[in-house]
């Protein structure tokens, strides 16, 4: 029958379902990126609000510090951890 919109099975298609759920898949994304990208900075801003040097060095050959430089007289050779 021409403008009947059965599928068969008792199924109907329903105007305007696919493009609703397009719109619907569309805006999850982007709100799933979002939430990934706010996820990122918050654990970005967990690690540095703990403080903790980026590496510990084990040992230093060579270098000689008066109290009145902020940096060493000669180059340092470290080791890191």
């Amino acid at each position: 029958m021409p403008g009947d919109s059965r599928l068969g099975d008792g199924w109907y298609a329903v105007p305007g379902w696919t493009s609703l759920m397009i719109v619907t898949t569309v805006i999850g994304s982007g709100l799933s990126i979002s939430l990934g990208i706010v996820g990122q900075y918050i654990g970005r801003i967990y690690e540095q609000a703990k403080a903790r040097p980026l590496y510990l060095v084990a040992a230093t050959v060579n270098v000689d510090t008066d109290p009145g430089l902020a940096e060493p007289t000669q180059r340092a050779f470290t080791k890191a951890i």
